[in-house]
């Protein structure tokens, strides 16, 4: 988290300094000739662009620990037709086996296209036995 917030600052002051950048007159005009349009385009271009994408850049950057706080968690249900997850339901013919680590207490439901590939992985609440869930899970 510590990293984001270094990035949101280093995004402030960069949009600051590239703000003012472009207000400002160029500190080095003699190398732009009002004549050449090629030379005027590349410059448009250059400053534009760098200006919309550190704008960019500083609107995700800002965006990003705004989102977190509206973030809810997602919770999980089981039944005889599948895993409720999210308000959607997945059947029980999309998964071939699981794996519960105990250690960490990451479920894991492994797809029944590709075996080898983990289709939905959540980390289970620890007042959750995993035992209990996986007796539950072995029933389907």
């Amino acid at each position: 988290m510590t990293a984001i917030y270094l990035h949101i600052l280093s995004m402030s002051l960069l949009s600051s300094a590239a703000l003012g950048a472009a207000v400002n007159a160029p500190a080095f005009p003699s190398f732009l000739f009002p004549t050449d349009i090629t030379q005027v385009i590349l410059t448009w271009i250059a400053e534009g662009g760098s200006l919309a994408f550190i704008g960019f850049l500083l609107g995700t950057s800002i965006a990003y620990p705004l989102s977190k706080l509206r973030r809810s968690s997602v919770h999980l249900s089981v039944n005889e037709e599948g895993i409720l997850r999210g308000g959607m339901l997945l059947p029980w013919r999309w998964f071939s086996h699981f794996t519960i680590d105990p250690g960490s207490g990451i479920l894991r439901l492994y797809s029944d296209f590709a075996p080898d590939l983990p289709a939905l992985t959540s980390k289970l609440p620890e007042a959750l036995d995993p035992t209990v869930l996986r007796g539950t899970l072995q029933k389907y």
